[in-house]
């Protein structure tokens, strides 16, 4: 079995690790923008 990882396997890892950076900003402006909303009751 070979262990080194494919092309593929590096593209699918690159992938997710964008997709969790997105994740993270849209929950940090999600909650920036809850703190707007609310701030103004």
């Amino acid at each position: 079995m070979s262990t080194h990882l494919t092309k593929k396997d590096y593209l699918k890892i690159f992938i997710l690790i964008i997709f969790a950076i997105i994740a993270l900003e849209i929950l940090a402006d999600w909650e920036h923008f809850k703190q707007g909303l609310f701030g103004f009751y």
